[in-house]
């Protein structure tokens, strides 16, 4: 996850119109988190209450979305 974020970030950075290490420098002494979540389809989806809003704390966020659905990001 780390090398597939570093190289968004570079892409990231041309599209920008920047050198694409400009961010690289950033991140030269970081932390990285991975966190993995299965949300199995909820037989009942008129009852569900999902995750209230929230931000996550780092400069990049990876999402897998799957074919079930309803993971929204603003």
């Amino acid at each position: 996850m780390e090398k597939l974020s570093h190289k968004l970030l570079g892409l990231i950075s041309l599209s920008l119109g920047l050198p694409e290490n400009r961010l690289s420098g950033f991140f030269n002494d970081h932390i990285s988190f991975i966190r993995l979540n299965h949300y199995p389809p909820c037989p009942i989806p008129h009852l569900a209450l999902g995750v209230g809003r929230h931000k996550d704390g780092g400069a990049l966020t990876v999402l897998a979305q799957d074919d079930v659905g309803g993971l929204e990001v603003k």
